[in-house]
């Protein structure tokens, strides 16, 4: 009788106790260790716009920007190697080695280079070593063909306008271009020729990213100075600096619309780098993608 009324082991609370409790331990202890695990750190490097078009004397800038991931704490070093003899290449870093760490790569094409296109690889190269690299696509054309420097991006189905780290006007023949000469970036501008540079924004702030409205009158640009990047937008000789945006969230890179109604930027306001676009006065903010990957660098078709 004693037997019948014995209870099976994997009925008997204590052995069930016995086993389940180590089993959870050991699994809130994977948990957690996989929880607190350090995630890799590194980084990503970008160019912006990815193709650029001038003449053999010409002068041509983009952005090579640097993403830090999981607190990546090391400097990095870029370079650019596998171009023709004639092209000169210079680094101009902006800002601290924080994200995002931008710089301005100058391509100064001497007279005589051939024409034709040359892909050009930029390597960043981290303090612990890791590698990454983007290339930028530079065609040089004859003066005749192309009377103007200027930039294009481009998808597989068609080109769109420029959006540059510094930009062209086709009505006054200036250049708009940030510089770090004075130990801040700064937006300044100039004639094609190089004449009459002049600082426009001069404050301790970060000021850069501009772009020229499509009549020439005004140039938008992003700036830190009232805490955080924002979108800005002036008169060509610096006057009324103007917010156009207001949130705690970074926004960056604004570019005109062909019509000059519209400024399109990118933004991560909700938690992910979003493309928005606004009217030219700061209002009707509408956000136009909606993912979680980043979408940044807008650019207009024609």
């Amino acid at each position: 009788m004693a037997n019948k009324d014995k209870i099976p082991w994997y009925k008997d609370p204590k052995v069930i106790i016995s086993i389940t409790i180590p089993l959870i331990v050991v699994m809130v202890g994977s948990f957690i260790t996989l929880w607190i695990r350090p995630r890799a750190s590194d980084f990503s490097i970008s160019v912006s716009p990815l193709i650029g078009q001038t003449h053999p004397g010409g002068v041509i800038q983009t952005m090579i920007t640097i993403e830090y991931i999981h607190n990546y704490k090391y400097p990095v070093t870029l370079s650019a190697d596998d171009y023709p003899s004639g092209i000169n290449i210079t680094f101009m870093p902006v800002g601290e080695p924080t994200p995002p760490y931008s710089s301005t790569m100058t391509l100064n094409v001497r007279e005589g280079v051939p024409e034709g296109g040359y892909t050009i690889p930029v390597t960043g190269i981290g303090g612990d070593g890791k590698e990454h690299t983007c290339k930028y696509v530079l065609n040089v054309k004859p003066l005749a063909v192309t009377e103007e420097t200027t930039h294009e991006e481009t998808t597989p189905e068609e080109t769109t306008p420029e959006i540059v780290a510094s930009s062209v006007t086709k009505p006054a023949k200036k250049i708009a271009f940030h510089s770090i000469r004075d130990y801040n970036n700064e937006i300044y501008v100039m004639n094609v020729d190089g004449s009459e540079q002049t600082n426009l924004t001069n404050n301790e702030a970060f000021d850069g990213f501009s772009s020229w409205s499509p009549d020439g009158k005004k140039i938008a640009f992003g700036s830190d100075r009232d805490g955080n990047s924002e979108i800005y937008v002036m008169n060509v000789d610096g006057s009324e600096q103007t917010r156009l945006t207001d949130n705690p969230a970074n926004d960056e890179s604004p570019t005109w619309s062909p019509d000059g109604k519209k400024i399109a930027f990118h933004s991560i306001r909700d938690f992910y780098w979003e493309i928005y676009v606004m009217n030219a006065d700061g209002s009707g903010q509408t956000r136009l993608t909606n993912n979680e990957a980043d979408d940044k660098y807008p650019a207009w078709s024609p």
